[in-house]
């Protein structure tokens, strides 16, 4: 047995390795020569003048393959020696480019067999100019007691834009949206620099200053307020001897102003004055009795917006009564 293993090995020792070496040879042919599948990538480029046209589609920029050749072939295959696809764009409609495999240079040998995606659609508009006006944009609900007069307004009116003539046609007559500005309590006027940047549509620029301000005017609402019992207060009476007696010492008034300013007000602050100035230069002593008329602006004490719608009563009769002397006390 030990004898036959070694003539196994040993005899003919050269025919048997040409042998091996013609199989491992016949091996390999037939190998190279098996096909194989690989994938790769291939950049497209779309052709046209971007100083007259813009792009408003969005084709691939870039397209998944498969090839198919010798074994050898794929092997070596490397995807980054493809050239780029040109595809030139006809910039007056929108049109669906199919891709197929005489678009792409392969290696003798490779083919393509698959294209992914197979078609694109394209579409370019004519770049143009447009002045936009801009539409600002309130939000929230302003402090009780207010409300918001008129629209908001901006600063500029209008913003000069680039980009495809269809959209900035219908934005010139819809206008350009702007950042929304918020109001929310808010007791007074709202101005607020709102961006532009954010608000500009895909493919449209801004030539002219982003910087916008929006104004939003905000007023008090109007109401009405009673006070019963505002106070009657006595100014300019120059009869020291005398005391002035008030038929009525308080009045009501009906006011009238903004809501805030009427809620806050306090009726302890308020009185109506009666000025005897006057009749004190033009008499020495005092009558009996005197009726002052009551005008609207003999209530002091009023904050600013506020009027006097009426004062109740018109007239306030006042009495003047002599001052009882006091005698000094004797021990």
């Amino acid at each position: 047995m030990k004898s036959f293993l070694r003539r196994a090995f040993t005899e003919h020792v050269g025919l048997k390795l040409l042998s091996l070496g013609l199989a491992m040879s016949l091996f390999l042919i037939v190998r190279a020569e098996k096909d194989a599948v690989a994938t790769g990538y291939v950049m497209v480029e779309y052709k046209y003048d971007a100083t007259k046209w813009v792009m408003t589609s969005k084709p691939p920029r870039q397209l998944r393959i498969s090839v198919r050749g010798g074994w050898s072939k794929v092997n070596r295959f490397d995807d980054r020696e493809i050239k780029a696809i040109k595809i030139n764009v006809e910039a007056t409609k929108k049109e669906v480019i199919a891709f197929s495999p005489d678009m792409i240079r392969l290696p003798k040998g490779l083919r393509v067999v698959a294209i992914s995606p197979p078609t694109a659609e394209i579409k370019v508009d004519r770049l143009v100019e447009r002045k936009v006006p801009l539409s600002p944009r309130v939000v929230g609900e302003v402090a009780k007691g207010y409300a918001l007069q008129g629209r908001a307004v901006t600063a500029p009116a209008t913003v000069l834009l680039r980009g495809p003539k269809t959209l900035l046609d219908k934005l010139t007559q819809s206008g350009l949206s702007l950042s929304p500005v918020d109001v929310t309590n808010a007791e007074g006027s709202i101005v607020r620099k709102v961006d532009v940047v954010n608000s500009l549509p895909t493919h449209v620029t801004a030539l002219t200053s982003l910087e916008v301000m929006v104004r939003q005017e905000v007023v008090a609402l109007e109401g009405q307020r009673t006070l019963p019992d505002v106070a009657v207060v006595i100014y300019g009476m120059k009869w020291t001897s005398y005391t002035p007696m008030l038929e009525f010492p308080s009045v009501t008034v009906a006011l009238k102003g903004p809501r805030p300013v009427l809620a806050r007000i306090d009726p302890k602050l308020l009185h109506l004055v009666l000025d005897f100035s006057k009749e004190g230069k033009k008499m020495a002593l005092p009558p009996g009795a005197l009726t002052k008329d009551v005008k609207p602006a003999d209530i002091k004490g009023l904050p600013v917006g506020v009027v006097v719608q009426f004062v109740r009563p018109k007239k306030v009769p006042v009495k003047f009564v002599r001052k009882v002397p006091v005698s000094p006390s004797h021990p």
